[in-house]
């Protein structure tokens, strides 16, 4: 676990990276990025951004690229605003839990419509159900209409 120092710088590497990214990139190959978390290493010298956005296969390399070029101009950002003697290098990588979450998801999706699907009830059958009112013999519970309830009369 990271010790209280360490995570607040985290925390604060995270906000302004997120924020230079949103705000100050415009690069057009950058979408809708996410800044997932920060590693800080514990003598402060690298830190890995971890970043995630919707794209897939070529949009998502596309984007890696611009990530990777604006790394020199976010570290920078960084270091402006931070009060450290040396800034960390900064490097990013792309954040896969989001899909791995996605993913489950979708297979708990899927498992819960198959199993929604197997253990529907089945609809009586018109054929039946007619049936069953021509015989007089329909479910439910059955009353004799001569008699009637009894009645306590102890008193």
């Amino acid at each position: 676990m990271a010790s209280r120092g360490l995570q607040r710088l985290q925390d604060a590497i995270l906000r302004k990276a997120a924020t230079v990214i949103q705000r100050d990139l415009a690069d057009p190959r950058i979408g809708m990025v996410t800044v997932t978390r920060a590693k800080l290493s514990t003598d402060f010298e690298t830190c890995i951004l971890f970043w995630s956005c919707l794209e897939e296969g070529g949009a998502r390399r596309r984007t890696a690229a611009a990530m990777t070029a604006a790394t020199p101009y976010v570290q920078r950002a960084i270091a402006e605003s931070m009060r450290l003697r040396r800034a960390p290098i900064i490097t990013f990588a792309f954040d896969d839990s989001i899909e791995g979450v996605d993913r489950m998801t979708r297979l708990i999706r899927d498992a819960r419509a198959e199993d929604d699907a197997r253990h529907e009830t089945p609809a009586i059958p018109a054929s039946d159900a007619t049936t069953a009112s021509e015989t007089g013999h329909a479910s439910g519970s059955v009353s004799n209409p001569g008699t009637e309830p009894e009645s306590n009369s102890d008193s």
